[in-house]
């Protein structure tokens, strides 16, 4: 369940990363790029210490899943604002909040999904488990950012990407829900959750 979950998300991810900076630097330029990249380093923090105070109030796994909702709502509506170059609807700043959204979406969610799963493993468990859904996110963005741009592009366009990619990633959300109903959070992971309960340490 949580390999595949791996897929889904960085599939989606990939693909709509490959396709926003790919048709930013087509309709705006190459040498606008270093920009997407400062923009987003600079609001990374900025969502950092909005994620730290959100974890003292919320559980990981309703944070992950409303990072799943945003993006596929922000994606899905990407999908309907005629975003293709031949249309010539999307100006430059367009193409820079797509492109920095994007981006910043897949650090996001993959953070995101490191602290979902983290709540119900052990640390003994993480050793021998974690590697098979990395390798789920490495295959999800060669496949997505890869063979899937490569051969799908030309048919499904920009809006196909985006509405595809917003279908996966309410699979994923939707998966995530499933995985929280049938497995159980680890107990020390519910203490760190909430606030003002002391740890007792056991020698």
């Amino acid at each position: 369940l949580f390999t595949s979950l791996a897929f889904l998300w960085s599939f989606a991810a990939s693909s709509i990363v490959t396709v926003s900076i790919s048709m930013f630097i087509a309709n705006v330029g190459a040498s606008h790029l270093p920009s997407v990249y400062i923009w987003n380093a600079c609001f990374q923090f900025l969502l950092a210490l909005i994620q730290i105070y959100l974890m003292r109030h919320f559980s990981l796994s309703f944070l992950f899943q409303g990072q799943l909702a945003l993006g596929g709502f922000a994606f899905l509506t990407c999908s309907f604002l005629f975003l293709e170059r031949e249309h010539g609807h999307a100006s430059d700043f367009l193409w820079f909040v797509v492109a920095t959204f994007s981006t910043m979406f897949l650090i996001v969610i993959k953070n995101g999904f490191w602290n979902f799963i983290d709540q119900f493993h052990t640390l003994n468990q993480a050793k021998r488990f974690y590697s098979l859904p990395n390798a789920a996110i490495i295959l999800g963005l060669a496949l997505g950012g890869g063979l899937f741009i490569q051969y799908g592009f030309s048919i499904l366009q920009v809006k196909g990407v985006f509405f595809v990619s917003t279908l996966l990633i309410l699979c994923a959300f939707l998966l995530s829900i499933f995985i929280q109903s049938k497995i159980d959070v680890l107990r020390d992971d519910n203490l760190e959750q909430q606030p003002g309960i002391d740890k007792v340490s056991v020698k």
